[in-house]
């Protein structure tokens, strides 16, 4: 969550970059590649947090069920 957190507030400070440059386009106060990696990561990162959520909410199903974790076994 702090990186997450981190990114947000970076991206913001680009855009309060932005408006106190207001008189001169955006794409000479920030690059575009910038916002572009940014959002990028940002998005990669939201990811990252909800596969963990997800896996999280899985085991614990599987141990309510059943007190512990099932041993992962091979079918072959």
């Amino acid at each position: 969550m702090f990186i997450w957190i981190g990114y947000e507030f970076a991206m913001t400070g680009k855009f309060v970059s932005i408006y106190n440059n207001a008189p001169n386009p955006w794409y000479e106060t920030v690059h575009w590649y910038v916002m572009f990696f940014y959002v990028v990561n940002v998005i990669m990162v939201t990811i990252g947090i909800g596969i963990y959520f997800r896996n999280k909410l899985i085991d614990g199903r599987s141990t309510s069920r059943t007190g512990s974790l099932k041993p992962v076994t091979s079918t072959h």
